[in-house]
């Protein structure tokens, strides 16, 4: 049910204006190809550009950044065991790191926490520690979304579609985006909380501000009475 979702040119343009690394340079080539590749979801070409990235760093925060982008596309290739490593390996770079690094580190190790290791309480404690880094408001939508996901496995489903919600109510959160917050609290209200109209609102809700997700929305209704 899970997808990971890139914020790629919001990230690159965060990191040229306001984090202090590189404007130009070899470094800054690599993480944009690899941001570019991610958003073409060519995930190998992804972490090729990743690793160049990282041996061309220069500093903590370009290392732990290049490892925090490795991860996440190991993550979206579901290979969680070495998504894990490198987002470790990134959290334990020698030297401070920007919360540019650490947010997008400790979000693919909630990640692997969750798939990996099904640990949803662990993977709670990972991204609340994100979502209280200063500057990484880019970030939230998808570390609430994820959030949102555990809550739903540790049965706190009330605290599940709070989540959820929190996500509609962020600005400049795309109208594809807020589809899936609407198909996940559609989930919630049908299979957890066992209300049917809730359901249907929401899925309505969905597939309005997210048409691609049609197909899915059907599946669960055709299990709905």
């Amino acid at each position: 049910m899970k997808t990971i979702v890139t914020f790629s040119s919001i990230i690159l343009i965060f990191l040229l204006t306001t984090t202090g690394l590189r404007a130009a340079g070899t470094y800054s080539a690599s993480l944009k190809a690899g941001d570019d590749a991610a958003g073409a979801n060519n995930y190998d070409a992804a972490i090729t550009e990743f690793e160049s990235a990282l041996g061309q760093a220069t500093n903590p925060t370009e290392k732990a950044l290049a490892l925090g982008k490795k991860a996440m596309m190991l993550a979206a290739k579901q290979d969680y065991q070495a998504a894990k490593t490198a987002a470790e390996d990134a959290l334990n770079t020698s030297g401070a790191i920007q919360p540019v690094a650490e947010v997008t580190a400790l979000e693919a190790l909630a990640t692997c926490q969750m798939k990996l290791d099904e640990n949803y309480p662990e993977a709670l404690v990972t991204l609340d520690r994100a979502a209280a880094l200063s500057g990484v408001d880019w970030a939230k939508p998808s570390i609430m979304m994820k959030r949102g996901d555990c809550q739903r496995q540790t049965a706190d489903f009330s605290g599940a579609i709070a989540s959820y919600e929190a996500v509609l109510a962020m600005p400049e959160v795309s109208p594809g985006f807020q589809g899936v917050a609407w198909l996940n609290i559609g989930l919630t209200h049908q299979y957890n909380l066992l209300d049917k109209a809730k359901a249907r609102e929401a899925y309505a809700k969905a597939v309005a501000l997210n048409p691609g997700l049609q197909g899915e929305v059907d599946g669960h209704l055709a299990k709905l009475p």
